[in-house]
C-alpha cells in the first residue's frame, strides 16, 4: 500500500525532485512546467515518485529527462491502487 502525504507537504518535495531530475538531464524548465510536472506526480506521492526516478536514471535504455507518465510507468503505478492518505 502507498501512502500519499498532504498537498503542502509533497508538492515541495515532488519540485525539488523535478530540479534535480531536470538538472541531471541537462535541462532547463520554468517553474510552471515543475509545478505541472509536480502536480501530475501527485497522486503517485513522493516516496514512489522517488523510488521511479532512482529506477529511471539507472535504466541503461533511459538517457533523456523523462515525462511523468514515463517515471509512473517505471514503477508500473496505476491510479487505482490502494491508497492510504497519511
Amino acid at each position: 500500500m502507498r501512502v500519499v502525504r498532504s498537498t503542502e507537504i509533497e508538492l515541495p518535495v515532488l519540485k525539488e525532485l523535478i530540479k534535480n531530475l531536470a538538472e541531471y538531464y541537462f535541462i532547463q524548465l520554468s517553474e510552471n512546467q515543475i509545478q505541472m510536472y509536480a502536480e501530475d506526480l501527485l497522486e503517485m506521492g513522493s516516496d514512489l515518485a522517488l523510488q521511479a526516478a532512482k529506477k529511471y536514471r539507472l535504466s541503461t535504455s533511459k538517457t533523456s529527462f523523462p515525462l511523468p507518465a514515463n517515471l509512473k510507468q517505471t514503477v508500473r503505478f496505476h491510479s487505482n491502487t490502494y491508497l492510504k492518505v497519511g
